[in-house]
């Protein structure tokens, strides 16, 4: 009963009912992000990622025609400790899906000084070879850091931590949000980020506008 051309307030009454039996998705598993992908074959299919809270040293994708049959889809290890060419020896956290400029990339958070996790958190990237498989570790290239304007880190290890980074696009320009703090010599409040951001030839991700606040906390 809304109308969906007119503005204003509308007030829906009635009660939510959860049927489905199959929750949580996939157990110990956190920051759960779900894509609708097209393969390179023309097949759409679901594909789920997520922080492996088993170890949150590596990150698997499931494939399957349903959300449900997330549930019950295989891993696929991509990336993690020991795989070579695609190994951030880091703890990996909060791996978002998108596709961008029509290439499939991985946005997630990664802490290449295990020793110290709250002074080492960064954001990264990292992108699906044209025509890959996105369950195949071989076809995907190696993580990078994104950049600011310079080419420069977001932030310096141990002054800084980067992390949460989203993509989206508006009116065909491609902007990235994150939550950033400072943490030496004195830990700051979490700010929410955003720029314009321009994905690179070479699946680098390089900010294309100075930073602004949206938010602290």
């Amino acid at each position: 009963k809304v109308d969906a051309m007119t503005p204003g307030t509308y007030t829906a009454t009635g009660t939510l009912q959860r049927t489905d039996t199959n929750f949580p998705l996939v157990a110990n598993r956190a920051d759960p992000h779900v894509l609708r992908y097209t393969l390179p074959d023309g097949k759409k299919t679901w594909l789920y990622i997520a922080t492996d809270d088993a170890g949150q040293d590596e990150f698997f994708i499931r494939q399957a025609d349903t959300i449900a049959g997330i549930s019950s889809a295989a891993d696929n290890r991509i990336l993690g400790f020991g795989l070579s060419g695609n190994s951030v020896n880091a703890q990996l956290w909060a791996p978002e899906l998108h596709v961008v400029d029509g290439d499939l990339y991985i946005l997630f958070a990664a802490n290449a000084e295990s020793s110290n996790w709250w002074a080492g958190v960064q954001s990264y990237t990292m992108r699906l070879k044209p025509g890959g498989n996105p369950l195949v570790r071989a076809d995907w290239e190696a993580p990078q850091r994104v950049v600011d304007q310079a080419g420069q880190p977001l932030t310096t290890y141990g002054q800084g931590i980067t992390l949460d980074m989203t993509h989206f696009e508006d009116n065909g320009t491609d902007y990235v949000m994150w939550s950033e703090r400072v943490v030496a010599p004195s830990t700051g409040p979490a700010v929410l980020k955003i720029a314009k951001v321009t994905p690179k030839a070479s699946g680098s991700w390089q900010l294309a506008s100075p930073r602004s606040t949206v938010a602290l906390h």
